[in-house]
């Protein structure tokens, strides 16, 4: 009894070391973090002000400065990049099929990579265009098909066939429970007069 007792309270000991150690390793990981994001914001703060030239700590580490390009320093860059590819183009050495294969895989490099944003972007509209387009044909795959009301049946063959015209609708003045009254009365008014007639004779 007495050596269950004691591993019990060693294990729950250990148990409960290691709650607390989580805990500590969660409070001191969320510090770390929320000192982090405090840090960016006030990086972010002091760039939006010109109180700092880094936008982040990581370009601060790195010596990196965020600043918009002039037109000027645009140009200077474009002119230097002409300068940098013809010197590679000159610098070219073997024979002359070799050097006219080196020639057009410079070429096509550079081209590739003056139209690599271009590229990009028309390659995610491409992207997207086709998700859509296969998106919308499986849509219309997986949806129940509907499909048209069955022509109702042929009525038997000993039957009369209903039309509107005798067919009573409270729509019609002379329906047939009208027509049946009509017929009677027509039909006792020429009793009547039969009758007047054969007596006069």
């Amino acid at each position: 009894m007495g050596c269950v007792g004691v591993v019990s309270r060693r294990v729950i000991g250990w148990a409960g070391y290691g709650v607390g150690f989580s805990w500590g390793v969660i409070f001191r990981s969320s510090v770390c973090l929320g000192g982090l994001k405090c840090l960016s914001f006030a990086y972010q703060l002091l760039y939006l002000l010109d109180a700092t030239a880094f936008y982040s700590q990581g370009l601060h580490a790195l010596g990196i400065q965020v600043c918009r390009a002039t037109g000027q320093e645009l140009m200077d860059s474009s002119s230097k990049i002409s300068r940098i590819r013809s010197r590679e183009l000159e610098g070219l050495r073997g024979p002359t099929w070799l050097k006219a294969m080196q020639r057009v895989l410079l070429k096509c490099v550079y081209t590739s990579l003056d139209y690599a944003q271009t590229g990009l972007i028309a390659a995610v509209f491409f992207f997207k265009m086709m998700e859509w387009w296969y998106q919308s044909a499986e849509e219309r795959m997986s949806a129940p098909t509907v499909y048209p009301p069955p022509p109702p049946p042929p009525p038997p063959k000993g039957s009369v066939k209903l039309t509107k015209k005798n067919v009573a609708t409270p729509d019609n003045k002379f329906t047939a429970d009208t027509r049946i009254g009509t017929a009677a009365t027509i039909l006792s008014l020429l009793k009547a007069w039969l009758a007047n007639v054969y007596l006069i004779c």
